[in-house]
């Protein structure tokens, strides 16, 4: 695909401009440079598309999203108050009345935590007061200066007890590592591959696993 290749030479091109002016990423050139030419080397016949410095695409396009909206049709589903029900030619578009119908809730099967004292629950609140209308990129925050939030629960340690082998207990796991501290998957032995395949490849390194003949 010669496109493709142009692509790779033209980032090349950009890439030593981006060299004399200096060393890649602001590092010390004796450094960064040789690394660098290093990289490019094991990856000159690739026709691999070459960036340096790159900043991730999706920044671009948030900015764009966020400062191009303009009819109230795409600002009400952008804010969530609006969706498309069984998107087709001539969908129908309903209101959103809970969360459920913006996405899907886990629920974990058991959750062990604690209350935030009333001197950090009051830190937080005063901190929501003084941000203004930055409280708005702030969830909790934006839910405190609304007086939505009355108490701050911490979730410190979750339980997911499943009887059998199925992909349902791929949710619990990642549900547990994700809304909690810590999690205990409480299974049988056979269930142990799914936590050991998330541990190993995907990262996940607070939940631990309990045999069900065990307890």
């Amino acid at each position: 695909d010669f496109s493709t290749f142009d692509k790779t030479l033209k980032g090349r091109e950009s890439h030593e401009k981006e060299k004399k002016r200096g060393a890649v990423g602001g590092e010390k050139e004796d450094k960064s440079g040789f690394f660098a030419e290093q990289i490019e080397k094991d990856f000159s016949q690739s026709q691999l598309v070459q960036k340096g410095n790159w900043s991730p695409d999706i920044l671009e396009w948030n900015y764009f999203l966020f400062h191009s909206i303009q009819n109230q049709g795409e600002m009400d589903t952008f804010l969530a108050k609006s969706y498309v029900n069984n998107p087709s030619h001539g969908a129908e578009t309903l209101e959103i009345r809970k969360k459920e119908d913006y996405y899907y809730t886990p629920k974990l099967d058991w959750c062990y935590g604690f209350y935030l004292s009333d001197a950090v629950f009051a830190f937080f609140n005063e901190l929501s007061k003084v941000l203004e209308n930055d409280v708005t990129h702030y969830p909790m925050l934006y839910g405190l200066k609304k007086e939505r939030i009355s108490a701050i629960f911490l979730p410190l340690l979750s339980f997911e007890i499943e009887t059998g082998k199925s992909k349902h207990l791929n949710g619990g796991i990642l549900n547990m590592s994700h809304f909690s501290f810590c999690g205990v998957l409480v299974a049988l032995l056979e269930a142990k591959t799914h936590l050991n395949f998330f541990k190993s490849n995907l990262g996940i390194s607070n939940i631990f696993f309990k045999q069900t003949v065990d307890l």
